[in-house]
């Protein structure tokens, strides 16, 4: 049973409990006092009285999930100035969630949309990680209402959510709400919980941790799939299962110290106990008995460091295991897959085989691990006899990702755009371009992150037209402010001018769209590929205000440019670097032509 939250928000839920009473197309009314006049500078005050008329424009959209979107996102922004009427947005927008109807969804497209609990299910996750950031308390308090909705939705579901969220301020509330979870099963956000409580208490994490392999321990037919969560907690990413079928987990790190060491230790001597006492129970020495140490294989590394007597116990039962299965090919799939032999024996392996499939699943996995290697040239060359174009792409976005990487360590710029340039994945791509450039400038290279800005600009304006394009150039906008800010800018416009193209129905759908189908385009790339405006809108508000607002006003959909103005706003409130509100040299002959005084609507 989860304590109770603090007595004073009790009292403040009670006198907002005629909120939920409201209507979902209607807002709270009540305005309180603003800061003291003179702890704003002008342009904080003209942008708390923009988030006013924000509000009011929000309300206008016939999309109940954006109105409530927006109403938290702006409870988010006001926190910091007026917490009395933040809260009773925050709650106002979190009850209304519950309210909303299957009539928002297109009706001649029942296949095309969210399904009506997704949307809600979503929704719920976002403002509670929001809310949680803010006031722990209230965001448990709303969610525990849950049980009681018409929903009946499983509170406890959004606990891992709640707890990350609020390690850093309120670390015994979140611990108490993992506590609450913990027979919900072994999940990912579960360990992403873990981990954000453990950055500032490690011993009560660790403690959780071991509750957690104790209650997987419980479930022998799902032993080894936990495991596989549970790894990253002790281990970090990518050392589960996942990570060794897609090409082998990296080896481990130096021997770690103290508790660090003493957490690896008993989770590999935990895992290899309870392996034993499954494998006993399914008849040791039988296939049956075998599998489970096929499980431990994706951690041999590090029992190798720390265990080396068990490590030759799993590699024999393994071994077994192998010996013990009649089917050469499947004899090849266990040792390819879970041993990690050299590149060149599992190519030479997949050409002995006929299935197109199992083919590039070898080559897939012979690449991973000459990239692993650090042989990425090989690896590049591998990736070209996998048949499937989609299964190629992936490969070769991650060689050429590794290789990148592995050159901007050796402070090797031109190897690390060379192989940036080569990624197929435009999120990767930008992503990579992103560390290099930043990379550059920590170093205060100007003059060459300015080059490689120029060249990731011109790679990515080569990207087809979407959502992926914009996400792109916001990025490349957010990384290149420090560089240059005009340049920044403009390369933000370009962004907007992707946004409007991705929204934009083709010219074939458009002559017979319902308003409701066009509605619902706006929508796919609203919640399905969310734009991080803080970063750029809000970021560049702190230089420009002006200029930032009046980009956000330029984006055409109407719901994205709302929340792309409410970053803005939510800048220029988090304080500005010498209260620009001019334009820069060379933004002025580009500038929006709307008026900064009001909202888009």
């Amino acid at each position: 049973m989860l304590k109770s939250f603090n007595p004073g928000h009790v009292l403040l839920l009670v006198l907002l409990a005629g909120v939920s009473g409201l209507a979902a197309d209607k807002s709270p009314q009540l305005k309180t006092a603003k800061p003291a006049a003179s702890a704003l500078s002008k342009q904080q005050k003209h942008a708390l009285w923009m988030l006013d008329q924000l509000f009011e424009a929000s309300r206008q959209s016939q999309n109940q999930a954006f109105r409530i979107e927006a109403e938290a996102a702006i409870a988010d922004v006001l926190w910091q100035h007026d917490r009395e009427r933040a809260r009773i947005y925050f709650t106002h927008a979190f009850r209304s969630i519950a309210s909303i109807s299957q009539e928002e969804q297109d009706p001649a497209q029942p296949s095309g949309g969210q399904p009506l609990a997704s949307i809600k299910a979503g929704l719920r996750r976002r403002l509670a990680a929001m809310i949680a950031r803010r006031d722990p308390a209230l965001a448990e308090a709303l969610v525990n209402e849950l049980s009681r909705s018409a929903d009946h939705e499983d509170a406890s579901a959004l606990y891992p959510e709640l707890a990350a969220n609020s390690a850093a301020t309120d670390t015994r509330r979140a611990v108490e709400m993992i506590k609450a979870t913990l027979g919900s099963g072994i999940t990912p956000d579960l360990i992403s919980s873990l981990k954000s409580i453990r950055a500032v208490q490690p011993q009560s994490a660790d403690n959780l941790f071991y509750d957690s392999l104790a209650r997987a321990a419980r479930d022998g037919d799902k032993f080894g799939e936990d495991l596989g969560v549970l790894a990253p907690y002790v281990f970090g990413p990518g050392r589960g299962a996942a990570a060794t079928a897609g090409g082998g987990a990296a080896p481990p790190a130096p021997p770690a110290q103290g508790g660090e060491a003493q957490l690896i230790r008993n989770f590999l001597d935990f895992a290899f106990q309870t392996t034993s006492d499954i494998s006993g129970q399914k008849s040791a020495g039988s296939p049956a008995g075998l599998i489970p140490y096929a499980q431990l294989m994706q951690f041999l590394p590090y029992y190798q460091q720390y265990f080396p007597q068990k490590a030759s116990r799993i590699s024999a039962a393994f071994n077994q295991l192998v010996a013990s299965n009649p089917d050469p090919i499947k004899q090849s799939l266990l040792v390819n897959l879970f041993t990690q032999p050299p590149a060149g024996k599992i190519v030479k392996a997949a050409d002995s085989l006929i299935d197109p499939e199992q083919k590039d699943l070898f080559y897939k996995v012979a690449a991973l691990q000459a990239s692993h290697d650090g042989h990425f040239e090989q690896a590049l060359t591998i990736s070209r006899l996998i048949g499937d174009r989609t299964a190629r792409q992936m490969v070769e976005s991650i060689v050429n990702q590794n290789a990148a990487l592995r050159a901007l360590d050796r402070q090797d710029i031109d190897a690390a755009c060379k192989y940036a340039a080569e990624i197929p994945n435009l999120p990767q791509q930008s992503r990579v371009y992103a560390q290099i450039i930043r990379a550059l400038t920590a170093k205060k290279e100007m003059v060459r992150a300015g080059e490689v800005l120029d060249n990731a600009e011109r790679q990515l304006l080569k990207a087809e037209e979407g959502p992926e394009k914009a996400r792109a150039l916001l990025l490349l906008s957010t990384v290149a402010l420090p560089v240059d800010q005009i340049r920044a800018t403009a390369i933000l416009q370009l962004a907007v001018v992707a946004i409007n193209h991705a929204d934009a129905p083709d010219a074939a759908r458009n002559a017979h769209a319902s308003v409701a189908s066009v509605r619902e385009d706006a929508a796919t790339v609203l919640n399905s590929h969310s734009f991080d405006f803080q970063l750029t809108f809000g970021m560049l508000a702190r230089l420009d205000f002006d200029t930032a607002f009046s980009l956000a006003q330029s984006i055409a959909p109407r719901e994205i440019s709302l929340l792309a103005q409410i970053a803005a706003c939510q800048g220029a409130l988090l304080g500005t670097k010498g209260n620009k509100t001019k334009h820069g040299a060379g933004s002025a002959g580009k500038r929006p032509s709307r008026n900064q005084n009001s909202p888009v609507t």
